[in-house]
């Protein structure tokens, strides 16, 4: 079935997972960073609770998608029993 199919979604959540990973390494360059060179912490901590924001909210939305897929996935195999059993019968 058509609706069912999770094709799509699984290219949106690997181009959602490439998101989460890229700001995932900003995070991790910005705290290497910090760690290095002195500079204002102020400028630090509004830099860092930006990308840290958007990490999280990609993160959530990643995670919605797979929801998302894993939901088609038992509907798809819910319609598959479904139609299995009907034609032994």
């Amino acid at each position: 079935m058509e609706e069912l199919d999770t094709t799509d979604l699984r290219i949106q959540a690997d181009q959602l997972l490439a998101r989460v990973n890229a700001a995932s390494e900003a995070l991790n360059k910005l705290i290497a960073h910090n760690a290095k060179v002195a500079q204002d912490q102020t400028v630090y901590q509004r830099h860092y609770d930006k990308l840290a924001e958007e990490h999280t909210q990609l993160l959530a939305e990643y995670e919605e998608m797979i929801s998302r897929i894993s939901d088609l996935e038992d509907q798809q195999s819910g319609y598959q029993h479904y139609k299995c059993k009907n034609r032994k019968t």
